[in-house]
């Protein structure tokens, strides 16, 4: 189970990177049907106004297995909000493999890599991600150009970037699919060594 946490977690959720999930309504359980080329899954995701809205809930049936935070990138008052509950859930939290914080922006000036003071309340957020074990993504919900456009010291960002941490995470129950057909010229190459003395 995935729990979305944030006043902007509606808009992550509703966003066309989850195909499957269209109108998004806080506090409920959705199906999350997961197709990669490797794994079929399907997941449940919930998306709540704040952490205190999780306290209570666990997904049917089983624990959470990803919690992603979502905040405003232009307010701090925001993130130390998300920051006091996910510490105050640090518990429950301990054993939650995939964690992601989620900072959503409108103008690519916002990022983390353009702040100017090194000290600063948003560098701060990204110490407190590596040190409590949830990466630190940036992603604009609101443009989708911008949304792919965006990387962090060379590394890509936007909701791509949440949906590969997520498609990483082992979830139960995921089916496997059969191996893909490899590229013409990469299985003439294998034959090859094969015939070679």
């Amino acid at each position: 189970y995935v729990s979305g946490v944030g006043s902007l977690g509606r808009d992550l959720a509703a966003c066309s990177k989850w195909e499957s999930l269209k109108e998004i309504e806080k506090g409920k359980w959705y199906r999350w049907n997961i197709d990669t080329p490797y794994y079929e899954a399907t997941t449940r995701l919930r998306v709540a106004a704040a952490v205190e809205d999780l306290a209570a809930s666990s997904g049917p049936g089983g624990s959470e297995e990803a919690v992603v935070g979502v905040f405003d990138i232009a307010s701090e008052e925001e993130w130390s909000k998300l920051r006091r509950g996910l510490e105050g859930r640090r518990d429950d939290h301990e054993a939650v493999e995939t964690k992601v914080v989620l900072a959503c922006l409108s103008d690519p000036k916002q990022s983390l890599e353009k702040e100017e003071d090194e000290g600063g309340w948003l560098s701060k957020c990204y110490d407190w991600c590596l040190e409590n074990g949830f990466e630190y993504v940036e992603a604009s919900v609101g443009s989708e150009e911008l949304d792919e456009s965006l990387t962090l010291y060379g590394d890509k960002q936007g909701v791509s970037r949440l949906v590969e941490v997520l498609h990483c995470h082992r979830w139960p129950g995921q089916t496997l699919k059969e191996r893909q057909v490899r590229h013409h010229h990469q299985g003439e190459e294998e034959e090859e060594e094969e015939e070679a003395p």
